[in-house]
């Protein structure tokens, strides 16, 4: 039996979005080992190290949005995505049929 390639995609899509999660448990059991490792037993250690944590996910997010990383890979995708060629190709059609 072949699994189609939309079926693959969709699960591949579940195991990317399960990743984010992923990452949260991941940095809140670091973090754990880390105070326990080092007998931190002051709150405002968590507090401050959450805070980092986020700093440092929003700046990411931030160099990702103006660098375009993940956008450029897709586009990569759609370029060598022929269904999205042809749907490209027949909008310029169109828009020219029009002007």
């Amino acid at each position: 039996m072949i699994i189609s390639p939309k079926t693959i995609a969709d699960h591949k899509r579940r195991v990317d979005r399960g990743g984010i999660y992923y990452g949260y448990f991941q940095m809140i059991a670091t973090t754990t080992i880390l105070v326990k490792i080092f007998n931190i037993n002051q709150w405002w250690v968590y507090l401050l190290g959450a805070l980092f944590v986020i700093i440092l996910r929003y700046l990411a997010g931030y160099w990702d949005e103006k660098k375009k990383v993940l956008a450029n890979e897709q586009q990569g995708y759609n370029d060598e995505n022929p269904t999205i060629q042809k749907i490209l190709n027949d909008l310029d059609f169109i828009k020219n049929k029009l002007i």
